[in-house]
């Protein structure tokens, strides 16, 4: 595989519209041209030397930085990327390694660097730890600890750093960081919300950027990519698909977390102040915001109802303007409003034309106003039971459901003749691991993290306990209590059939004890519709894939999509595809008939033409690859009170796991939504 020149302008080009300034040469000094485009298009480097060493260890006494054997060849590889490199006004800081322990032999290049080149700061990773037994000496001008949670920053570096005297204080930059391996980069907007409230603080390099698949094809030529495992003889060691750890795929595709990362990375910034009143800020440190447009797009329940530009006299580098936006709108008192804002290039730029959008926030105007809406009258249900099974037929005009003492109570939904439910619906405790889930819960490192992997099964195994009716002229309600042992939970599920066939669901879990469900990954409902309902009309956020802990740069709107728009084909399949804050969701047949759902608060939803099993390999990863998915016969959907967040601090401990705001809080334990006809 040849690095041309064409990859490398697209690089860049791609770099520009996700608002990526920054590059770091892992692990070894780029070809000439790379610094040549970065000087050219304005990309910051931070030029790395040719030295790791991390299969003989860090350890004292062991690691090739304190062995002088190896002590010239250190010295040889800086002053050769120095040498080469100086000139490069694109590099920033030089990097004397990577991963490669620490000692006399990066102390000396440290010293030679500082004094060849006094114009730039050195950085080395392993530097600069307070452990007691860590190399003392200063080697590195840059605290950059890869992978190092904000915590742990705050405490090990900033705290220790507080009592230093002014010239001896120094930044923080993780020199890797938000671990984009699969379905990954949570609580990212958290990381740059600590970036931008903490001055020693300066950012970081995700790791990294390009998924490195090498793209293969079926005997029928089906185009997939490779990783780790599909190349090498029976039984040598790979790494699997640790080489796709990109923001975006190997065929360039943009990974949907890529967009919160534009949106953490964009340089302007808009504060809402009141709901009339916002702040306008350049984080641009030498440019000005001429040559960009500004405008606004009031939303009314998801659908634009006023669109405005705005005037804004030039805003200078780090200052802010507030703007007033008195709104001239007849606010009704039963629908929501957001304010979305853009920013938008108004002349062409290198690499970015015209009206590209660098930057856009959203802000709540105005919530829905709870009103007591009286009960409506509907017709009258039809109940029959069967007293011999204990089964129900409520039936009204052109619809019936069927339950019974089988699964979870409801077995059929008839609406119009057809039957609606292809599988019937289940509790869903479970999700298809991520990379950072088998990182996280390894059984082939640790035997006891199978617990977690008993999750799988919490919604196939369980004790009916009870089961409750009461019939109504209009309405039907019927609910059942389950024992799950593997939760330590009692779960009841009600279902209530209105007059008009609209069916309302309720869950609630009452665990015995709140620990086993520490790591719970989704709480709600499954169920499979025919294929025939493969257009998709909903209301959250959106158009793109996101989490609990991946939304911030998903705007509330209403979006429409095919079911298949919403599988995202990561190099190994995994969870993918979810939406969140959603208020509703329909899905239509080629006409304008079909299902919908509704919920009671917030929702979450994801829908797919496979099942999550399809997506699940077992408790360890195995092979699979983004041809291993066909769509079959149905669309399985999941309609959640939440799913845990995707994670990505790292691939490989437990830290790399959603942080606790994101996962599943006794007040997600409640769950209702509407399931009704759309004729």
């Amino acid at each position: 595989h040849v690095v041309t020149r064409a990859s490398m302008l697209a690089d860049i080009q791609d770099f520009k519209k996700y608002n990526i300034n920054a590059v770091r040469t892992t692990h070894y000094p780029n070809d000439p041209l790379w610094y040549e485009l970065c000087d050219q298009y304005g990309i910051y480097v931070v030029n790395e030397a040719n030295i790791e060493s991390h299969g003989y260890g860090y350890e004292n006494g062991v690691t090739l930085a304190q062995n002088p054997i190896f002590a010239a060849q250190h010295m040889d590889r800086i002053q050769r990327m120095a040498r080469r490199d100086i000139n490069h006004p694109s590099i920033i800081y030089w990097s004397l390694g990577n991963e490669a322990g620490n000692g006399e032999n990066f102390l000396k290049p440290y010293q030679w660097l500082k004094a060849y080149d006094p114009s730039r700061p050195v950085h080395y990773e392993r530097s600069g730890r307070p452990d007691r037994e860590s190399f003392k000496p200063r080697t590195t001008d840059i605290i950059s600890w890869m992978y190092e949670q904000i915590p742990q920053i705050e405490k090990r570096h900033l705290d220790e750093d507080a009592d230093r005297r002014a010239e001896e204080k120094r930044p923080f930059i993780w020199c890797e960081y938000s671990h984009a391996m699969g379905n990954s980069n949570g609580n990212f907007a958290d990381y740059w919300k600590w970036v931008r409230s903490t001055r020693q603080a300066q950012g970081g390099f995700i790791w990294d950027w390009m998924d490195q698949g090498l793209q293969l094809k079926t005997d029928d030529g089906e185009i997939y990519y490779g990783y780790g495992g599909d190349f090498e003889p029976e039984g040598t060691y790979n790494d699997n698909n640790f080489c796709a750890n990109g923001v975006i795929a190997a065929d360039r595709t943009p990974h949907p977390g890529i967009w919160e990362v534009k949106k953490a990375y964009q340089p302007v910034r808009f504060k809402q102040l009141n709901t009339e009143t916002y702040e306008v800020f350049n984080e641009y440190f030498f440019i000005t915001t001429a040559g960009l447009s500004f405008s606004y797009v009031l939303i009314e329940d998801g659908n634009p109802v006023q669109e405005q530009k705005l005037e804004i006299d030039v805003i200078q580098p780090h200052e802010g303007v507030q703007l007033n936006i008195p709104f001239d709108y007849d606010f009704k008192s039963d629908r929501e409003y957001f304010i979305n804002f853009s920013v938008a290039n108004e002349i062409e730029k290198p690499m970015m034309p015209v009206g590209h959008v660098i930057a856009e926030d959203q802000f709540l105007v105005k919530a829905v106003e709870k009103v007591m809406v009286p009960p409506i009258a509907t017709a009258r249900l039809k109940v029959k039971k069967n007293k011999k099974t204990g089964e129900f037929l409520v039936s009204g005009s052109n619809f019936s459901y069927q339950f019974s003492k089988e699964g979870y109570g409801l077995q059929s939904i008839v609406w119009d003749e057809s039957e609606i439910l292809k599988e019937p619906v289940a509790m869903s405790f479970w999700r298809a691991p991520v990379d950072n889930d088998y990182g996280a819960w390894n059984v082939a490192v640790n035997k006891s993290d199978e617990s977690y992997f008993a999750f799988r099964d919490a919604g196939k195994k369980y004790t009916l306990q009870e089961v409750s009716s009461e019939t109504e002229k209009t309405s039907f309600e019927i609910s059942y209590t389950f024992d799950h042992p593997i939760l330590q939970a009692i779960n009841k599920i009600t279902y209530r059939v209105e007059g008009d066939g609209t069916l309302k669901i309720q869950t609630k879990l009452e665990p015995s004890s709140e620990s086993q469900l520490k790591y719970l990954p989704r709480y709600g409902v499954r169920l499979a519709i025919d294929r025939q309902y493969l257009n998709v009309e909903y209301y959250g956020r959106g158009p793109f894939e996101n989490y609990s802990d991946r939304n911030t740069a998903a705007n509330i709107g209403r979006y429409r999509a095919k079911v298949g728009d919403f599988y995202v084909p990561y190099i190994r399949p995994q969870e993918n595809g979810y939406r969140t804050d959603v208020r509703s969701v329909n899905f239509l047949g080629s006409g304008s008939s079909g299902v919908g759902f509704e919920a009671d608060s917030l929702m979450s939803f994801s829908a797919h033409r496979n099942p999550m099993e399809d997506f699940d390999p077992g408790n360890m990863k195995k092979q699979t690859h983004s041809i291993d998915i066909k769509p079959k016969e149905y669309i399985w959907l999941h309609i959640d009170s939440r799913q845990v967040g995707v994670g990505g601090d790292n691939s490989w401990t437990k830290e790399g796991l959603a942080n606790p705001e994101y996962r599943i809080k006794e007040s997600d334990y409640e769950f209702s939504f509407c399931m009704k006809p759309i004729r």
